[in-house]
């Protein structure tokens, strides 16, 4: 399994290249993609010939009946996912996922815009005056193949299909078919609902802990590589720091350099993965021994430096501080605590509860030797009792405006536990017991994640065509021009890697913007205000794109620009307004030339 390695490390090579290549040129093109996809396919291949015994020794035992159809279950969820992730149907752009509707846009704007080589680093394409603050590493790497000639639709299917098929062995690997039943089947007691209703849907839609699968790793494209890369790191330093056997060929454990390039672009691919595993390696740097301290000490002197250089482009210190906050019981809010902790995360609560107090079940019912369970416990202490305490830290102390998002943060704590939940409880009961027990946790989940897809004909996003006609009209254009526009997940420039004044409000709000003042100009700006010039040059917009969207939510706007500006392009889609015949706009200074 050297070539799962391989695969992880020479993505996270390729974008380490390519984001270093852009500061020195300035700037990302065809040949920086070639440069960079190459040497992520070396640090693959050396892998490969190199580490041959990076083997997941996985057992025949290891593959019951149980085994085989989880695996099977997460094959088909994820066929049936990332194959028509998204698709044409004659005119129609589609998604199956409706919780991908407004993601998936600007997945796709994002790698648009790295394919049209704005200035390094850019500024962001969503909102007026700043720079990108978002994981983009899957995204960037989407471009770089964008860049080698690659259909942009089919390489998002192909790197999902592979992210998915990655991420299921690395569960394997971290800890079982149990986890990965917990991570596709996750949920509480809401899907029981189909014993009454008899109908497969995702019953947890509507809940605080959702499906993983349906809701954060189909639509959040930097887990693809943030779950596999994780596991891989904490399969490895579980070895090192916890085990006694450090020397088999049959260990899982990676070379420093590996770790150290996993670790160290994570922020570029998922910002909360880590920070996470940043916490995981602070506390056992403070309570671990003193041979395994030297190990972490070493991981942060070669990881840190470039890794908070990613993560400062990644996070805006004056904000950062404004979206951490208190909120004791995450979304529980006025929800009676019972019902609200037991329909989101069922009996999963009850078994930490067991495995914290070192209870691992009634001996006299369970049959299982209470002492020996004592003792494997003893080993895996630290990695259970400090996450623990981060999965509970992280329910009272958001890392987000939107609580929900802390979700990013939570699957870590919850994907660690899985697996001591299974060795030193469940594996030593009795075959009934455990099937009660998996039946408590997972049905919800199976139920949900099967249902998940309600709409077989998918869920329409745009028309092919009006995306055709207005990236031929904007494709000469400067990619640094701005445009003002109406803010949805929808809009065709959105398509063709265009900087718009603002993005979709739900994305803005996630990612930590107060848009208020920028969504009051854009909207007096494009209805006509007196001001509207002022506005302009506020937003530093350079294009204003009048289409179907901005006639229906602008329908009053007197449209002054028609007399001061160039039309430039017009069509059926609408019409777009130079406000600056060449040149680029100085924001405050943008009509200085117009008369």
């Amino acid at each position: 399994m050297n070539w799962l390695v391989g695969y992880v490390s020479g993505i996270a090579a390729s974008v380490v290249s390519a984001v270093l290549a852009g500061f020195i040129l300035k700037t990302i093109n065809r040949d920086v993609a070639l440069l960079s996809l190459c040497i992520g396919l070396i640090v693959f291949i050396l892998i490969v010939i190199r580490y041959k015994n990076l083997s997941f020794n996985f057992k025949r035992s290891d593959f019951n009946f149980w085994a085989i159809f989880v695996i099977i279950s997460f094959s088909i969820i994820s066929l049936r996912a990332f194959l028509w992730l998204i698709y044409k149907t004659d005119d129609s752009i589609k998604i199956l996922s409706p919780n991908n509707l407004g993601d998936i846009s600007l997945h796709i704007s994002l790698i648009k815009y790295f394919s049209n080589s704005p200035r390094w680093w850019p500024e962001n394409n969503i909102v007026s005056n700043e720079i990108i603050r978002y994981p983009v590493g899957m995204d960037l790497f989407n471009s770089l193949l964008v860049f080698c000639g690659f259909d942009l639709f089919k390489s998002l299917i192909w790197v999902g299909l592979l992210g998915a098929a990655v991420t299921c062995l690395c569960l394997l690997l971290w800890g079982g078919s149990f986890t990965l039943a917990g991570f596709l089947f996750n949920g509480g007691f809401a899907g029981f609902q189909f014993f009454s209703l008899l109908v497969f849907k995702d019953y947890q839609i509507d809940l605080a802990w959702k499906n993983i699968f349906l809701t954060m790793f189909i639509t959040q494209r930097g887990l693809l590589y943030a779950i596999p890369a994780g596991l891989l790191l904490l399969t490895s330093w579980r070895q090192r720091f916890f085990s006694n056997d450090k020397t088999s060929d049959s260990k899982f454990i990676l070379p420093l350099w590996i770790e150290v390039l996993l670790y160290s672009s994570m922020p570029i691919f998922h910002a909360h993965t880590f920070i996470i595993l940043s916490l995981f390696l602070f506390i056992w740097l403070l309570f671990a021994s003193w041979g395994n301290r030297s190990h972490i000490i070493r991981v942060f002197i070669f990881s840190l430096p470039f890794a908070l250089f990613l993560l400062s482009l990644m996070v805006n210190p004056s904000k950062a501080s404004s979206m951490i906050h208190l909120k004791p019981g995450w979304m529980q809010n006025k929800e009676n605590f019972l019902s609200f902790w037991l329909y989101n995360f069922g009996i999963f609560w009850p078994l930490v509860l067991l495995l914290g107090l070192e209870l691992p079940g009634i001996p006299a019912l369970m049959k299982f030797n209470l002492q020996e369970t004592k003792e494997r416990f003893k080993k895996d202490r630290l990695i259970v009792i400090s996450s623990i305490f981060l999965f509970i830290l992280f329910l009272n102390v958001m890392a987000a405006p939107w609580e929900w998002d802390n979700c990013k943060i939570l699957i870590w704590p919850y994907l660690i536990l899985l697996p001591y939940i299974w060795k030193n409880l469940i594996s030593a009961w009795d075959d009934h017991y455990k099937y009660i027990t998996c039946f408590l946790l997972f049905f919800s989940g199976f139920i949900c994640v099967f249902g998940g897809f309600p709409e077989i004909r998918g869920y329409g996003l745009t028309k092919f065509s009006e995306v055709a006609q207005v990236e031929k009209a904007v494709k000469n254009l400067p990619i640094e021009g701005r445009f003002a526009a109406f803010p949805t997940f929808d809009h065709p420039l959105l398509y063709c890697g265009k900087k718009i004044v603002m993005g979709y409000p739900g994305w803005m709000w996630s990612h930590g913007y107060n848009t208020k003042t920028i969504e009051k100009k854009l909207k007096k700006l494009m209805l006509g205000d007196e001001k509207w010039k002022k506005y302009a040059g506020d937003l530093g917009v350079r294009y204003i794109f009048f289409g179907k969207r901005e006639l229906k939510e602008y329908s009053e706007s007197k449209k002054p620009w028609e007399e001061y500006a160039i039309k430039i392009a017009s069509g059926d889609w609408g019409e777009i307004y130079d406000l600056q015949e060449q040149g680029e706009v100085n924001p405050g200074k943008a009509f200085q030339e117009i008369k």
